[in-house]
């Protein structure tokens, strides 16, 4: 996790009472955790768009986990954005169908955060 996301989650949380060390513990435990990524996905024809895009996917699904609400994401421009960005809210789905309870915990937060 880079430190530009790691201080974004902070600063998103701390306006819902998570301390900073509580913020880190959860993401720190949630990047153990196996994800179980698509064996196909819509841009296995360009490998390192596939690569960006299972990244994201990973990323994105483990923050949800973390029950944590990135949302400045989306800025990111360029040649592989739109592996990015699909990765990233295909990951997040992904997680809110598998872990619900998390869903609900962000609620709204989650939702104002995909593009």
């Amino acid at each position: 996790m880079d430190a530009i996301r790691l201080f974004v989650a902070i600063l998103i949380l701390m306006g819902n009472a998570y301390s900073s060390d509580d913020v880190i513990a959860r993401i720190e435990l949630a990047r153990k955790l196996e994800v179980p990524v698509p064996k196909a996905t819509p841009y296995d024809s360009d490998p390192k768009a596939r690569e960006i895009y299972l990244e994201e996917y990973t990323k994105a699904y483990r923050l949800v986990v973390a029950e944590v609400v990135v949302g400045c994401h989306m800025t990111v421009n360029g040649r592989y954005k739109a592996a990015m960005q699909d990765g990233w809210n295909d990951g997040r789905r992904a997680a809110m169908r598998r872990y619900p309870e998390k869903a609900a915990k962000l609620g709204s937060s989650l939702e104002s955060a995909v593009p």
